[in-house]
Formats: structure tokens, C-alpha cells, sequence
């Protein structure tokens, strides 16, 4: 018998131990979790009050604004900007008090956004008074508050009702630790522990009730003092609590309302499968946002913004249902006015097009458009007359089926280079397939490509015309510079050589006389040696006319020792310094271009000593490759380029200089002096030994 007995002693006592062991482990876990669930409360009132703080900041901020506006204290100017750094602080806390629930986050972020916007329309209206009527300012900023506040609160309560939420989540996981302690309680079979696990429980059950009855009383009577619209029912619909906001915008007081069915009460334009529908999405989601029309109770239609959110017991079971109301009547109203002026807009456009369309018909171009796939959208008439199409038979015609006959040109891949680079294209060109010469202007858009064409074939029949005229008078320009040339270096010869010997043979004749004279009077030696002078005057003369006219060294020696002899007589002549550089291997150059480059620097040289009033010249001649450069810089006086037009010297220069294919630069400014380049491109060389180059 004993060992039943300790059979069942040993079975009590591991039982005893179980239930001591379980009761020690309770008493260390049950205080974990009620801290748990302690701190989760104090972390929802955390979030309700640092909430509510904005709301109150928001407002302390709207006085100090309208304040501002009127008075533009700087005092006032420092409150609000410490106001909205503390603003912005308190938005700070909160964020970091819901990091870890992501609809909090982006409630609060649209919150911190409400809030910069308002910030900038505050300051853009506070900084406007400086220049407008303060007082039409400040009823902007009355309104502008008003609607800002709106949703101010509306997300405030948001976050507040989304707290709750999470409160009532830890709530229901608290009470299933609760639960499955309390079940482990009821297998040990002992009752007064059961009964002592209860009264506990109840005790615990009580003190949330009273917190969760005082953070709901709280939050009741945040919703009755708000001027948001805010309603909040049963599971059944019927009104438990109804905002001051609700009250302005509908016009029943809450007593009016208490305990009514909100869909029945509140009357509405919604069909009723419509209004059936949307409470069975609010039952089934738990939530439903949307527009809806209803009625204020003077009669008058109101457009709101509503969004539904279900409130749930412990227990998972729906307790009710929280909605906010937006009046967004006047939002409707302005949009149907835009709706009316896009309409409007739309009529002004169209009879506006139907101008622009007869403006095209009367162009003298021809005008083309297509859209990006390069099907025809508008032709005017002279494209109609140049194609010999009519126009029903162009329009939605593809770019290549109208101009299938010039697929090949310019003009036709330059329509393309349009669109794909949305760059302006022109450009002439000759299409043989119509005989005209045709300048066209493509302009692109994102929409297609509008094409003008001009035809310019007269245009360019002038052209080639001048440019021929223009080429047969240099021609004949060269030929008679030529002749010239020819006729100075005919004169230049006959002078150095006949006349040159002629009067040098007179001087030795008149010495002859001179000689036989010896007992001759004074006075007659004194004429002979006049005539005598007035020989020798006479030849150098001659040598000086004969070098002007073609100087003997140019022929014989080249272009460089001609230049470098110029210089020094110019020097000689004028007292101006003149420095020559000559920076090439004394090549020789062909006939023609020796000529034109001495000419040009002849040429030069004589308008530094008419109109530079220069004290330095320099002549350089170089050859970099096959480019030959002449370079003539003084540092005179200068001249205004705009009015050389009719300045005969610089004409011949250029004319010169154009008759042989030289470049021709010419830079000058009042009082910096002046410089012509004259470049020259070698073309052919040929053997030393001639001493010839080509250009």
C-alpha cells in the first residue's frame, strides 16, 4: 500500500514543484509583460501628445502670421521662425517615435509636407503685403489657413486614430500571453490559483480599462472640440460622436445626431447599391476612401472628400467606425470653371487654326506639314500647284509617295535629320525632277515637321549671272594689270636704256665742251656746270621714274631683294623706319605673284607716308609650308573700317590681291595702327633651276 501511496506523494510533490516552478517563472515573465504593454501605452500617449503639440504650434504660428502681416514686427518675425523650427523638431520626435510602423511614416510625412507647403505660401503672402493691400492679403491668409488647418488636423488624427490602432494590437498580444499563462494555470487543477490567476488578470484587465477609457475619453473629447469634420459610429452605423467640424459642415448640432444611422440620417445623392456597396467594402477591407455628394440640412449640396477607417475590440471583433469629411464644394466649383475655360480655350484655338489656315493659303511659299510617322496633315495651295495635285488627294498621303520623284536629294534627308535631331534644317538646292532651284526651311516639333519651300530659281539665275560678270571683270582686271605691268616694264627699259644713254651721252659731250672752254670767261664755266648738274639731276630721275615704274632688281633678283630695296628708299625718302624680315630661303616666285605682292606692299607703303603719320613700319615676307605670307604693320594712326568703302588705294590692294586667288586681311582701329596680311597658297613648284614658283 505504501508504494501507491508514494507513488501518489511523489506524483503530488512533482505536481507541487511543477506549479512552484511555474508560479516562480510567472512572476518573473508577468512583470516583463506588463512593462511591455506599460511602456506601450506610455509610448501611445507619447505620440498623441506630440501630435496634438503640432496641431497647437500650428495654430500659436497662424496667429503670429496674421499678426505679422499687419504689423511686420520683427519681434513677431523671430516667434514665428522660432515656432517653426520647434515645429519642425516636434515632426522630428514623432518620426522617430513611429519608425517602426510605415503608415505612421507616411502619415507623418504628409503631414511635414503639408506643413513646408504652408511654411512657403506663409512666407511667398507675408513678403507679397510688402507691395499689395495688406488687408486683401490677409483675408487670403485667413483662407489659406483654413484650408491648410483642415488637413492639418485631418492627418493629426489620422496618426492619433492609427496609434490607437497599434495600442489595441499590443493590447491583443498582451492578452494572449495572458491567456496562455492562464491556461497553464488552469492544467495544474489547482482552483485557488486559478482564482488567484483571475483576480489578478481582472485586476490587470481593470488598470488597462482605465487607461485605454482615459487615452478613448481623451480622444472623444479632441474629437467634439475639433473643427475637423469627424464622425465616429458603431458597428452598426449609428453616430457615437460628431466634431465640431461636422457640426459646421452639415449644420445638425451632436445631440441632433447621436445615436442615428449616418447613412440613413445624412441624405445623399448616392443610389443605394452604390451606398450598399461601399459599406460592405468598409466591412470587408476595413477601409474605403472616396468623393461623395450630400446634403447640408438648409437643403444646399456639398462635395466631400470621405475616408472610412474600422475600429476593432481586443478580440478582433469590429467595435466601429471612424471617418473624417473634406468640403471640397469649392474645389468642385473651380474645377467645373476650368473645365468651362479649357472649353472655351478649345473654341479660341480652333477658330484661331482656321486663321492660321487661310494666313497659309495666301503665303506665296509652298507649305507642307506631317506628323512623326510622316503622313500628310496641311498643304497650301502652291504646293498643291507645284505637285498638280489636288488637295484631297495629299492629305494623309506618306512623305515618300508625295515626293517619290526626289527621294535622292539633300532636301529629302534633311526632312528626316529634322525630326530625329528636332533641329532646323535649310537649305537650296537644284531638283532636276521639277527643273528649280527650291529653299527650304524645315522646322521640327515632337509633333511632326512643318516644311516651307521657296523657289528660287530666278534668285539663282541672277546669281550665276553676276558671279560670271564678276569673274569675266577680274579676268579682265588681271589682263590689264598685266598690260600694265608690260607697258612700265616696256617705259622702264626705253628710259634706263635709250634715254638713260641719250643724256648720258650729253653729259660727256657738254665735259667735252667743258674742256675745250678752259680760257672761256667765268661766267660761261659757271653755265656749263650748271647744265652740267642739271644733267645729272636728269638722269637720276630717270633711274628713279624707271624704278618706280618696274624696278630692274624685281626681274633680275627676285621679290625679296625688291622689298628689302623699297623699304629702304621709302626710309630714305620719308624718314619713317622701315625694318624688312625676310624669313623665306629667297625662293623664286612666279612673275605674276612677285608682281602683285611688290605692288601691294608699294602700294602700302604709299598710304603710311599719306594718312598713318607713322614713325614704324616693318615688311615681313615668310613661307610656313606652301603658304607664302606678306605682312605690312604700321603704327599709325589707323582708320575706321566701317568707311574704306570708296578709299581708292585699298580698293587696287584688294583688286590686286583678287586677281591672283591672294587672301587678303586687312585690321585697323583709330589709333592702334594698321596691318595687311596677304596670304598666297604655293601650288606648283617647279626645278630651282628656273627659279620659279607657281601659286
Amino acid at each position: 500500500m505504501r508504494l501507491p501511496n508514494t507513488k501518489i506523494f511523489v506524483l503530488s510533490a512533482l505536481l507541487v514543484a511543477a506549479f512552484f516552478a511555474r508560479l516562480l517563472f510567472t512572476f518573473f515573465k508577468q512583470p516583463s509583460a506588463i512593462k511591455s504593454y506599460v511602456f506601450s501605452v506610455q509610448h501611445t500617449n507619447e505620440v498623441l501628445y506630440k501630435s496634438e503639440k503640432v496641431f497647437s504650434l500650428i495654430n500659436n504660428y497662424d496667429n503670429d502670421i496674421l499678426a505679422l502681416q499687419i504689423t511686420n514686427s520683427n519681434t513677431l518675425k523671430q516667434e514665428s521662425t522660432t515656432l517653426k523650427q520647434e515645429i519642425k523638431n516636434t515632426l522630428f520626435e514623432l518620426k522617430q517615435l513611429t519608425t517602426d510602423n510605415l503608415l505612421q511614416q507616411q502619415n507623418i510625412a504628409s503631414l511635414t509636407n503639408i506643413i513646408t507647403k504652408k511654411f512657403l505660401s506663409d512666407d511667398a503672402i507675408i513678403n507679397f503685403t510688402k507691395f499689395n493691400n495688406a488687408i486683401a492679403v490677409n483675408n487670403d491668409i485667413i483662407n489659406s489657413n483654413v484650408l491648410y488647418l483642415k488637413v492639418v488636423k485631418r492627418l493629426v488624427t489620422a496618426i492619433q486614430f492609427e496609434e490607437e490602432k497599434v495600442l489595441v494590437s499590443r493590447q491583443a498580444k498582451y492578452n494572449k500571453v495572458l491567456l496562455e499563462m492562464n491556461i497553464l494555470f488552469y492544467t495544474l487543477g489547482f482552483i485557488i490559483l486559478v482564482l488567484l490567476v483571475t483576480i489578478v488578470r481582472g485586476m490587470q484587465k481593470l488598470a488597462y480599462d482605465k487607461k485605454t477609457n482615459a487615452i478613448l475619453k481623451d480622444h472623444s473629447a479632441l474629437i467634439d472640440l475639433t473643427n475637423e469634420a469627424i464622425v465616429s459610429t458603431d458597428d452598426k452605423f449609428n453616430i457615437l460622436q460628431w466634431s465640431k467640424g461636422a457640426e459646421t459642415l452639415y449644420g445638425y448640432k451632436k445631440e441632433e445626431v447621436t445615436g442615428k444611422n449616418i447613412i440613413n440620417f445624412v441624405a445623399s445623392k448616392m443610389e443605394v447599391a452604390t451606398s450598399t456597396a461601399i459599406v460592405k467594402e468598409i466591412q470587408t477591407n476595413g477601409s474605403w476612401k472616396g468623393e461623395v455628394q450630400q446634403y447640408h440640412k438648409n437643403g444646399n449640396a456639398l462635395d466631400l472628400d470621405v475616408a472610412y477607417s474600422k475600429v476593432l475590440n481586443t478580440d478582433g471583433t469590429t467595435k466601429g467606425y471612424f471617418s473624417t469629411r473634406a468640403d471640397i464644394t469649392e474645389f468642385k466649383k473651380i474645377q467645373a470653371d476650368l473645365l468651362h475655360l479649357n472649353n472655351d480655350l478649345a473654341l479660341e484655338i480652333t477658330k484661331k487654326t482656321s486663321e492660321i489656315k487661310e494666313v497659309f493659303e495666301r503665303m506665296q511659299k509652298a507649305f507642307l506639314a506631317f506628323d512623326t510617322n510622316w503622313y500628310c496633315t496641311y498643304a497650301n495651295q502652291p504646293i498643291l500647284d507645284y505637285l498638280k495635285v489636288k488637295h484631297e488627294d495629299i492629305i494623309g498621303k506618306h512623305f515618300a509617295d508625295i515626293i517619290s520623284g526626289i527621294a535622292n536629294t539633300n532636301f529629302y534627308k534633311a526632312c528626316f535629320k529634322a525630326l530625329e535631331t528636332q533641329k532646323m534644317q535649310e537649305l537650296q538646292e537644284f531638283i532636276p525632277f521639277f527643273n528649280c532651284w527650291f529653299e527650304s526651311s524645315i522646322y521640327p516639333s515632337t509633333k511632326g515637321v512643318s516644311i516651307y519651300i521657296s523657289d528660287i530659281t530666278e534668285q539663282k539665275r541672277a546669281e550665276q549671272e553676276l558671279f560670271t560678270q564678276k569673274k569675266q571683270l577680274r579676268n579682265l582686271t588681271r589682263h590689264i594689270q598685266h598690260l600694265r605691268e608690260e607697258e612700265r616694264k616696256i617705259i622702264a627699259r626705253e628710259l634706263h636704256d635709250d634715254l638713260g644713254q641719250i643724256v648720258t651721252v650729253l653729259k660727256i659731250d657738254i665735259r667735252s665742251l667743258k674742256n675745250s672752254l678752259v680760257n672761256s670767261s667765268d661766267i660761261v664755266l659757271e653755265n656749263v656746270n650748271q647744265i652740267l648738274e642739271t644733267v645729272d639731276g636728269l638722269i637720276k630721275k630717270i633711274r628713279k621714274i624707271a624704278h618706280q615704274l618696274r624696278p630692274n632688281i624685281l626681274d633680275t633678283v627676285g621679290l625679296q631683294a625688291a622689298l628689302k630695296c623699297h623699304c629702304l628708299e621709302f626710309e630714305k625718302n620719308t624718314g619713317v623706319n622701315c625694318f624688312f624680315y625676310n624669313e623665306t630661303n629667297n625662293e623664286r616666285l612666279s612673275q605674276d605673284v612677285e608682281i602683285a605682292l611688290f605692288r601691294i606692299c608699294q602700294e602700302s607703303l604709299t598710304n603710311v607716308m599719306r594718312h598713318a603719320d607713322a614713325t614704324e613700319v616693318v615688311v615681313r615676307l615668310s613661307k610656313d609650308n606652301d603658304e607664302i605670307v606678306l605682312e605690312i604693320t604700321d603704327n599709325g594712326n589707323g582708320f575706321d573700317m566701317t568707311k574704306t568703302e570708296n578709299t581708292l588705294g585699298l580698293v587696287g590692294i584688294k583688286e590686286r590681291a583678287a586677281s591672283i586667288k591672294i587672301l587678303l586681311t586687312i585690321e585697323s582701329a583709330i589709333g592702334n595702327g594698321t596691318t595687311i596680311l596677304a596670304c598666297g597658297i604655293l601650288k606648283e613648284k617647279v626645278l630651282q633651276n628656273d627659279n620659279i614658283y607657281n601659286i
